[in-house]
């Protein structure tokens, strides 16, 4: 039966200050470097899965969750990673993969730059470098989770607009960054409808009025702006 090894890549906006040495295409190229030169990896199938834009903080990942699946029905023999990191960022799950999961389905685990290898450790454990290098980076997760949170209290607590998208009557200033400006193409249809609030008008009393006077949805809006 011929031989498949997985190669798994994973970047997210959780390596901002390292997102060039984590880029899909240099993790592509290391892990592709690393079988190609290793003398049993390089005579096997090579299939790659890649997360681009997913938390290593757990599994629900569509690229992981794939790849899983296909380790579990028997269709892969190894995975290769750059490092833990890749692979996931929760220390508990991490281990419970490399000491249970992938030992009971005989599958072969490499994080390159950690220089782990399955096959050729010994013990039922991780090693406790690794182990501590699936802690860290566990931590540095949590760490950096906490402080994009308090980031964005602290500019929401200044009044700036964090979201994604203007609400309607709005439009994102041009000059000054996360700060909302009214959109006058769309504040005549707003104040139409705090006009007829105003009046004691029902919410669907005043959509059939706006649908009479040909007023825009804000989809429609938003379409006709590009």
């Amino acid at each position: 039966m011929e031989c498949t090894t997985a190669l798994y890549i994973r970047l997210s906006d959780d390596d901002s200050g390292d997102r060039e040495s984590n880029s899909v295409t240099n993790q592509r190229d290391l892990l592709t470097g690393f079988v190609s030169g290793h003398p049993v990896l390089n005579k096997t199938r090579i299939i790659e899965f890649a997360d681009d834009g997913w938390s290593g903080t757990n599994f629900q990942r569509p690229a992981v969750t794939e790849m899983l699946d296909a380790i579990r029905t028997g269709g892969i023999n190894c995975v290769v990673v750059k490092d833990l990191s890749r692979f996931g960022r929760n220390y508990v799950e991490v281990c419970e993969y490399l000491e249970q999961i992938f030992p009971f389905l005989g599958v072969r685990f490499i994080a390159v730059n950690d220089r782990y290898d399955s096959k050729t450790h010994t013990g039922s454990t991780a090693p406790l470098d690794v182990a501590f290098s699936a802690m860290r980076h566990g931590l540095y997760s949590k760490e950096l989770s906490l402080k994009v949170r308090q980031s964005y209290a602290a500019k929401a607590a200044k009044g700036e607009f964090l979201c994604g998208v203007a609400p309607f009557g709005y439009m994102r200033s041009k000059t000054e960054r996360n700060k909302l400006v009214i959109d006058e193409g769309a504040a005549a249809t707003v104040r139409r409808i705090f006009d007829l609030a105003a009046e004691g008008r029902k919410t669907t009393e005043i959509a059939a009025v706006l649908n009479r006077e040909n007023a825009d949805t804000p989809l429609e809006y938003r379409r006709k702006r590009g």
